[in-house]
Order: C-alpha cells, then structure tokens, then sequence
C-alpha cells in the first residue's frame, strides 16, 4: 500500500484539483491522509465529501501548527509500505504512481524513488526538471551527488516515494521554515543504499500568488533562516561529530550552507536580523558567540561558524558545493 500525506490549509481553491489527480493514477492499494492544518475556509467540507465518497481518503483535525506538524501527523498515522507527500495546491500528471511503485516492487533494494519536477509559473511557462533517468548505488555516492547538484537529487520532498521504514525515528523538524525538505532529506539521504531517478510521471508544482513559495518576501526568508541557523547549530553542538557517518556529515554541511547564503542573499545581512540573532545565542557554545558576535568581516564571522559546526577548516569547499549555491564564491 501507498500512503499519501497532504497537509491541507485554506486550499479550497486548489484541493479538488489535487485530490482528483491521485484518483487517476491507475493504482487501487493506496490511502490518502489529509491532515487539515486548521483551515478557516472551505477546505474541511471539501476533504470531508471526498473523505464519504472514497474510503480511501481519511481527513484528520489539528490547531494550525504548521505542515512539518501536519506531515509528522500524517507519517504517525500512515500504514502503507511506501509514503509520498504532496502540497495542497499541486498535482500529479496521470500514471505518476503506477510505474514507479511497479519499479519499486520489483527493486526491493531501492528505498527513495524520484520523478520528474514540472515547475509551473505564474505566467504560465511551465518548466522541466530532473528528467534524467538513472540508478544511484552506495551511500557515498548518493550523497555527494545529493550536495553537488540539485538538477539530480532536488530538494523538495514531494515529488519522491519513500520506503516507509526510512522513517523510523526521525520527522520533519518543528521550529524549522522555509528549508524543512532540505533538513529531513538530509537524514533520509543516509539511510538509502540505492536511489532511483525516474523518468515516469511528473510533481506538478503550481506557483500562485496564494501559495507558500510565492507569499514568502526576503524579510521573512531572512528571518526564517535565522531561526533555522539557531537550531541547526543546536543540533549540531549537541552531535558526537566522530560518530557522524561521512553522509550525514556532507549533509548537515548542505544544509548548513544553505541556510547561510539566505543571511547574505539581499544585501547583507540586515543590522536588526543581526541583532536578533545575537541577543538569542546566549545559550550556545562559548566558542560560537564569539564568532558571531566578532568585530570580524561578514565573511570572515561565515567561514569560522561553519568550521567550528563541523570541527575543520577543510570542510569548507568540500564537494564542490559551492557550484550549488552561488553565494559561496563570494567567500573564496
């Protein structure tokens, strides 16, 4: 079985579409969890007609807590071997599922399937990605290709099917915004021995002006990475580096620098943000407050926080990742 989890909030304009696309995949064993995340306009009584229509479709109630709250929810109740995600107001282009659970089943060794990206924008040009078709063997390689490129392993978790024991032990972060999909891939990529590419099928990602993607300015993608950054470096002062598999290291190094660029991306880093971020660090390491709180360059402050997170200088660089965020080369 295949459980389907979509986190639903004030979506009534766009739910129908997307609960209909999962209807006309050519699949019967699937179950779709829809978790509404405390929605004040139609979208419960849409889900609820859907939920008396089909047995398949379950509607579960929480306060508004976020969709890394709402995903975490949908995994606790999932029953099926294999778990995908989808946004509310996104689609899957007809027999997405099918072929790819067929591979699945007959590749019990694979854990992560990915398919196609059709990135459709708001003037409406529609735009293809991660077409390439392929098998990735070994955990090394996975991830290296993971921190290299985003037009091989993409960031966002729809879009994938994931052996559903992949999620034993760990879920979406609570407290994290704008980059959740990144952080978990980042547990999740370690665990897969064999990740296949496919060309079947295609996510199709809807930009609209009522969307989340859409509706987040540059403040609040700079606060949001912020935020990210305190947990982060949390997580990782609270990490037995030496027991960090190489994967999770090259991992937590990603994310680490994707939340960085964000600080930088607009301008510099704003003097409120950066007195906000400071005025909250006073329960990190000693070490890690006087390195943000330095006198140092910008990009000075940068390169020692990411040094210390993971303990060595010749992290910086590694993989060829700045290649992934352009920002970096400003750092050289």
């Amino acid at each position: 079985m295949l459980s389907i989890i979509i986190p639903v909030y004030n979506a009534e304009a766009t739910i129908n579409c997307c609960l209909s696309s999962i209807t006309k995949q050519g699949i019967d064993d699937f179950e779709v969890i829809i978790i509404n995340d405390g929605s004040y306009d139609k979208s419960r009584e849409i889900c609820k007609d859907w939920c008396i229509n089909d047995p398949r479709f379950h509607l579960i109630e929480q306060h508004n807590s976020g969709p890394s709250a709402a995903r975490n929810l949908g995994i606790d109740q999932a029953v099926g071997k294999y778990i995908t995600f989808m946004d509310s107001d996104d689609e899957l282009s007809s027999d997405s599922l099918r072929p790819n659970l067929e591979y699945m089943e007959k590749h019990p060794e694979v854990s992560l399937i990915q398919f196609p990206l059709e990135v459709h924008h708001t003037n409406g040009n529609v735009e293809k990605r991660n077409t390439c078709e392929t098998t990735l063997t070994g955990i090394r390689v996975i991830n290296d290709i993971w921190c290299r490129s985003s037009d091989v392993i993409n960031g966002f978790f729809w879009g994938k099917i994931y052996l559903a024991s992949l999620f034993k032990g760990i879920r979406f972060p609570i407290g994290i915004r704008n980059s959740e999909d990144s952080w978990l891939l980042c547990e999740i990529l370690p665990r897969c021995n064999v990740v296949r590419l496919s060309k079947d099928g295609a996510y199709l990602y809807k930009i609209h002006k009522g969307s989340l993607s859409f509706a987040i300015d540059q403040e609040q993608k700079n606060r949001h990475a912020v935020n990210n950054m305190r947990v982060l470096i949390k997580k990782l002062d609270n990490t037995k580096r030496l027991e960090l598999s190489y994967a999770t290291q090259v991992g937590c190094f990603a994310y680490c620098l994707t939340s960085l660029a964000e600080l930088v991306n607009h301008e510099g880093f704003p003097p409120a943000l950066s007195r906000e971020f400071e005025d909250n660090i006073d329960d990190f390491p000693l070490g890690i407050r006087q390195i943000v709180c330095s006198k140092a360059s910008l990009k000075a402050r940068l390169k020692g926080l990411l040094a210390k997170l993971l303990g060595s200088r010749r992290y910086v660089g590694l993989l060829g990742i700045r290649s992934k965020i352009p920002f970096l080369k400003r750092l050289s």
